[in-house]
């Protein structure tokens, strides 16, 4: 009766493990989607980080050459005003 009864106590033991080992392999499963789901926003800002770099490189050369038409449409301002004198 004692065999039977320890052996009973050990089955119930066993389901509790594996019970506890399903969810500790559903919660494993859950991180791993979270940590997938991390890299994938991660690579998007990094992408769009480099894109955005990228644009303000062109806008600074735009502003730079803007700039430069500025001057020298000044300059050429300038210079008519200096003939009508």
């Amino acid at each position: 009766t004692e065999i039977v009864a320890n052996s009973n106590k050990v089955e119930a033991l066993v389901s509790e493990i594996s019970a506890a080992s399903r969810e500790q392999a559903e919660g494993l499963d859950q991180v791993n989607k979270a940590i997938d789901q991390m890299d994938g926003v991660t690579q998007s800002i990094s992408a769009s980080s480099e894109e955005g770099a990228s644009l303000a490189e062109d806008l600074t050369a735009q502003a730079a050459t803007l700039s430069e038409m500025v001057r020298n449409l000044t300059l050429l301002v300038g210079e008519g005003s200096s003939d009508k004198k």
